[in-house]
Parts: C-alpha cells; structure tokens; sequence
C-alpha cells in the first residue's frame, strides 16, 4: 500500500525528484527540473505524520535545478502540496517517509542557562571542537558560493556536530552588501531555505557594536528567522562584548560572549535567563586556554571556542558528562575556588592556584570525593565526607585542581531522568537602593561628556564585608531615548574607558552609566549616574 501511496503521487508530479526514506533529523531535497519556465514562486505546504505544518520555499540550485530541503521530525508519511507560479508545479502533491533514526533532535535551550534536545528529552553539553563548529557564511548570495558553504555544513554534520552557522562578520558589512530592506530579506529567505534543514544555530554577525544601526538591524533579521525557520533553530549573534543589549527585542535564544574577561559573564548570569556562549578567540598556550576554559565554566557559560588543548578540553567534558550538567548553576558558599552546583546533589569546585584549604558548605548528606587533574582528566579518589562543611586542601600546589563533591547513589538512581525538575533558576531581584548597594560611583566628576571621548570611570566601596572580599563589576552605558541598547564599556572597579561612537546619533543626550555588581555570595547591585553627552 506504502509503494502505491509513493508511486501514485510520483506519478502527480513531472519533473520532480522525490527524496527516498529519510531518517529523522536530516536532509531530504525534493528537487525540481524548472526546463524552460522561469519561476519566480515554489513552496510547499508541508504535512508531518503528526499533522504539524511548515511552509518550506524553494531555492534555485544550479542550471534548471530547483529545491525544496526539508528535514523530517517526525516519524511516518510526510505529505506535500505545492503553490508555484509554473502551471505545472502549482497545486501538485506529494510525500516522503521519514524513518527513525539515532539523532536526539536538534537543539533547543532549557532549564534557563542550558540546552535540550526536545524531542528525547536529553541535555546538550555545548562544547566547541566536540560537538560545535564554526561555519561561515559570509554574505554568501550565489548557488555556487552557498555551494561551498553547504558543503562545510554537511562535513561538520557528518562527524555528528553542530554547525554554528555566521551569516556576516559584522552588521555594517550587511548593509553594505545589501542596503535594500527587501534585497535583505530575499536573501534571508533563501538562506534559510538552504541551511535550515541542517543541524545547525544561526549567527546573524561576528561582531554587533560599533554600527548605529545595528539594533534594528538585528532585530529585522532575527524576527525573520525566527518567522522563516520551521525548526526554530537557536539565535544570537556575536559581540565584542555581549549581546545582552538585544535580548529584550524578542528573536535572540542565547547570550553570545565575546569578552575575554570572564567577569561579564559571571555578573550577566545573575541577571538573564538565557543560555550563554563564550566565542573568544582560543588561547594558544595550554595553561592559559585551560584556566580560560576552567573560569568560564564557572562563571555560567558554555565554551564557544575551539583550537585549544585538545586534552584538556576532553578533559573537560569527561568531568562534565559525569555530571548534571544541565542543572548546575555558579555556587558562591566556598573559599579557596569558583563553583557551580546543584545543591544538595553535588558540587564542582575550580581551584586555579592552590594556596591553602579549600571549604564548600554543602547540604548535610553523604558525599563522595574527587580531586581531578584538569590538564589530563587523572581522577583521584578521596576519602567520603558526611556533614556540611567540606574542607580540604588539594593533592598538591603545583598546578590547578578540580574538586567533584558527588552523591554518586542519588545520581545514579536518576541517572535516566531527564525531566529538568531539579535546581530551577530564577533571575534575582538586582538591589538598586543607594544605602544598600556597597559602592559608589566616584568619577567621572564632570557633568558633561563628549562621545568618542576618553573618560575616567571608577568606584569605591562604602564598607567592607567578607562578602566585599571579591566583588565583580561591569560599566554600561545607554542613550535610552535613541533606542540602540546599551554598550558595555569595561570591566572592573576602575578603567579609563571611551565613550563608543554608536551609543546614539541624536546630541546633546542624556547619557546612563550604570555599574553593575556582584560579590562573593552571588548578590547582584546596580548604581545608575546621569550626564549630558555631546557630540
């Protein structure tokens, strides 16, 4: 009957090339031989087994050469119906099977900072070089250049990765090639209608800041993705910085790192509930892409960049798979390293430079006890601990160390629970009261700035806590009533920094700088200043 179903609809459509079985989750090209008409319009109305519907556009291949991709999610007959400007095409139907297959699903974000893949239910553990590449795209508008770019994607499929695919090096450089807000979405349409099928995320731009138009930019295109993409593939885009300041638009899925210091990422963690990525450039040298790796970790963030210690990153992801990853969140209640845990459950403790005891206050129950060599995955079994208050110093002082503090019988007898109950995170409510914040803004003292000028910004604590003893801090600055966002302008509790040319176009303005904060229990301050910015 199958067979029937299949030749009775092949037999419907002339000069089309229908995909054999599909397995879930990858490509199936419908292909059509256009001969002398000339199309302008070719979609299809596509059908799951499940009775989800997609509209999916054809794009022009090669010579007479048109196709509509498609990548099943469901197993079972997929059925079709064609709308196109060719009497022939239009109004025609069709159909595929899609067959079961071993890939969990593509990617969605989950439990506020971590990623799913929905269909299975499994968590992802993001990690470049493993399971992410790097493909770009490059403005690329003609068959034979996506070609070459397709053909990237499909090698990095192959090998079981994910390719993150970057549209553009920068929004200016998207403007420049395609001025026209039509021309731009005509070639977003059909870059989707060529990448989406794969196994793949959407950066819209290697690097946001630094063009005026960029936030609306962003917007337009990332809204139209967010439209076009029946496999609703995760968004964002790269930054010099962060790309926070887009996050209220409504088309950005995670948070794109771009800073080397790993201080934004832990104090923008404490106030996002979005995944987040870091995309800078890999270290060279072993101990430094290691640490680097190590303290992004435990500032909240995936690793989004690749090239580096190739032991030490699977070393890294040999700690983590044995972990639940997907749960775990930065934990303040220790001295002598950085943390993230799932409380009560267990406990992953950095410590880049041994220089003494280290203590983690813990939830009163059995634990067992790893010391784990980070260079080379080399786990040493310590002796279990039973209480709240965990002290110990490491095997030696002669390189960082990573301590695993596990309920290994708890995890074991959830080991196959996937149902993301545990540890949810709740962003907190960012403490603005001037008598409570512990700092203040002491410079710039002068009321009046000038944009693209080199200010002098710094601050001072009001008092001195042992929740003080490590406080995190970033600048921001933003032009509210011009709408651009705002601009990170550096890290630390002092810096002499430049006003960005692209904070806004409109002068004199009124110019927000706000410190934000965080100390070493993980809570969140924010102190705003207000200037006069001119041109």
């Amino acid at each position: 009957m199958r067979f029937f179903i299949l030749s009775l609809f092949a037999a419907l459509l002339p000069a089309q090339e229908v995909c054999p079985s599909t397995p879930l989750f990858s490509v199936c090209d419908i292909t059509f031989d256009a001969g002398s008409d000339t199309i302008t319009q070719l979609h299809a109305e596509m059908k799951s087994p499940k009775f989800k519907t997609a509209l999916v556009h054809a794009f022009h291949s090669e010579g007479t050469k048109w196709i509509i991709r498609v990548a099943p999610v469901d197993a079972g007959i997929y059925e079709f119906r064609l709308t196109s400007n060719v009497p022939r095409f239009n109004g025609q139907k069709g159909s595929f099977e899609a067959t079961a297959s071993e890939h969990p699903s593509f990617i969605r974000p989950a439990n506020a900072h971590h990623w799913v893949h929905p269909e299975t239910l499994t968590p992802h553990l993001w990690v470049s070089g493993i399971n992410h590449q790097r493909v770009s795209l490059n403005l690329a508008d003609t068959p034979e250049t996506m070609r070459v770019v397709e053909q990237q994607v499909r090698e990095v499929n192959t090998k079981g990765m994910i390719a993150d695919l970057s549209l553009a090096p920068s929004t200016e450089a998207i403007l420049r090639k395609f001025p026209d807000r039509n021309e731009r979405s005509k070639w977003i349409q059909l870059v989707v209608s060529r990448f989406a099928a794969f196994d793949i995320t959407w950066l819209i731009a290697d690097q946001f800041e630094g063009n005026l138009g960029a936030r609306a930019l962003l917007k337009e295109i990332g809204l139209q993705l967010k439209s076009l993409d029946p496999y609703n593939h995760p968004r964002s885009t790269g930054a010099q910085w962060t790309s926070s300041p887009l996050l209220a638009d409504g088309w950005m899925d995670y948070i794109n790192i771009g800073s080397k210091d790993d201080a934004l990422t832990a104090v923008e963690h404490q106030f996002y509930t979005r995944p987040f990525v870091t995309s800078t450039k890999a270290e060279t040298n072993p101990d430094a892409f290691r640490k680097k790796l190590w303290n992004t970790t435990m500032s909240g963030s995936y690793p989004g960049f690749a090239g580096g210690d190739t032991a030490a990153l699977k070393a890294w992801q040999e700690v983590f798979s044995d972990t639940r990853f997907w749960e775990l969140q930065p934990y303040f209640d220790v001295d002598g390293g950085r943390a993230v845990a799932l409380p009560g459950i267990e406990y992953i403790v950095y410590v880049e430079k041994p220089s003494g005891p280290v203590e983690v206050l813990v939830e009163k129950h059995g634990y067992d006890i790893y010391w784990i060599n980070p260079a080379n995955g080399e786990s040493t079994k310590a002796k279990n601990f039973k209480g709240e208050r965990f002290v110990s110093e490491p095997p030696s002082a002669n390189h960082d160390w990573v301590l695993h503090i596990s309920r290994d019988g708890r995890k074991s007898r959830v080991a196959k629970s996937y149902r993301f109950t545990y540890g949810q995170f709740l962003p907190q409510e960012i403490e603005q009261n001037t008598t409570k914040v512990p700092f203040e803004i002491t410079e710039p003292t002068e009321d009046v700035l000038k944009s693209g000028q080199q200010v002098r910004f710094s601050s001072k604590l009001k008092r001195e806590t042992r929740a003080t003893r490590d406080m995190k801090y970033i600048w921001t600055g933003e032009v509210v009533s011009d709408g651009q966002g705002f601009r990170v302008l550096g890290i630390g509790s002092d810096a002499t920094l430049k006003l960005p040319a692209d904070l806004t176009s409109k002068f004199p303005s009124v110019l927000n700088i706000r410190l934000s904060s965080i100390n070493a229990n993980g809570k969140a301050y924010s102190q705003d200043k207000v200037f006069r910015l001119e041109q």
